[in-house]
């Protein structure tokens, strides 16, 4: 499972323009993207190294260089898109899925403090 912890040097994007006086702070969130993780090495591209395992079902995609996912001819851009996709086929009702926690690596760690192995 792909984690936040380490990745500090991500981009932090700002979920909206800064509050106005008395209106709540927004949250800030990292702006993870495959892309850049493989750029930086933390990441290795490649056929079969990202994995989601959905109630009993393993779905094995390759990794892109451009950071994209590839499932048979299918591209997804996030492996939140990926995660949902792959989750749909036996819940038709799913909406939406935290990709980052569906979606492991199996590729070759570079970094294990950054990638915590499945």
């Amino acid at each position: 499972t792909l984690t936040p912890e380490g990745l500090a040097e991500l981009e932090l994007e700002e979920a909206g323009s800064a509050p106005e006086e008395g209106e709540p702070k927004r949250r800030r969130r990292l702006k993870h993207k495959l892309s850049t993780l493989i750029e930086s090495g933390i990441l290795l591209a490649g056929p079969g190294v990202l994995r989601v395992d959905y109630k009993g079902v393993v779905t094995v995609a390759d990794l892109l260089d451009s950071g994209k996912i590839c499932l048979g001819d299918e591209e997804f851009s996030s492996p939140r898109a990926f995660a949902v996709h792959v989750k749909k086929a036996s819940t038709p009702d799913l909406k939406t899925d935290n990709g980052w926690a569906s979606v492991l690596y199996t590729g070759p760690h570079t970094c294990e403090s950054e990638v915590r192995p499945c």
